[in-house]
């Protein structure tokens, strides 16, 4: 995997996943890791881990939650996924506007 630049990432708070032998220490890469390989993320991907992982990294335990109660109401991992995924860009994209004095 090569560099990928990040808003900010604490290296105290990662993901694993073991299907890639890689560490993931900010939303950046979780979502490059998805979109890059898809197939890897469909089945028993989404644990409290995961949910974990994303609330440090959002600093957002709403999302946390809302990503479980999806989860826990059965909504497809497709469907999940694509909220994490849809999620994240926006807040980048926030992050990254410039802001009025």
């Amino acid at each position: 995997m090569g560099l990928i630049l990040c808003m900010a990432a604490d290296s105290a708070s990662y993901l694993t996943i073991p299907e890639l032998s890689v560490r993931v220490f900010s939303s950046e890469e979780l979502c490059y890791c998805i979109l890059k390989y898809p197939l890897l993320f469909l089945e028993d991907f989404l644990d409290d881990g995961v949910f974990r992982f994303l609330g440090t990294v959002t600093g957002d335990v709403r999302f946390k939650a809302e990503l479980r109660d999806m989860k826990e109401n059965g909504v497809k991992d497709e469907e999940i996924i694509l909220r994490i995924l849809v999620a994240l860009h926006s807040r980048s994209l926030l992050l990254t506007l410039p802001r009025r004095s």
